[in-house]
């Protein structure tokens, strides 16, 4: 409840999930899943196979691209400054807009959150 207050008091979209809702919906649209503290264990089972496929196949690819990322920008700051911001390398401000999409470190809101 309280994350929800949180939420909504910063004026963030979001949608409220159950674990129903993620074992019958595709999580591909969103770009974020926020899940708030609790019994991990609980919202694990809860999830039922379906659910748990479609966490870990975000989780992992989501991983992947943040590895990619990391990996992209120390070569980057081998040869020039890296801003947290903008960056001439193109591949680097693709990913950075596939994971952060304009969260604040990158110059906007938080579009879509769970």
């Amino acid at each position: 409840m309280m994350s929800w207050r949180a939420l909504k008091a910063a004026g963030l979209p979001f949608d409220l999930l159950r674990s129903e809702d993620i074992r019958q919906v595709t999580l591909s649209r969103y770009r974020m899943i926020f899940v708030p503290g609790g019994w991990a264990s609980n919202k694990i089972n809860a999830l039922g196979e379906r659910g748990r496929e479609e966490i870990r196949g975000l989780l992992l690819l989501f991983c992947e691209k943040a590895k990619r990322l990391l990996v992209g920008e120390r070569f980057y700051m081998m040869s020039a400054p890296l801003s947290p911001v903008l960056c001439e390398d193109v591949e680097i401000s693709r990913l950075r807009q596939e994971l952060f999409a304009s969260a604040m470190s990158h110059r906007g809101d938080f579009k879509r959150l769970i």
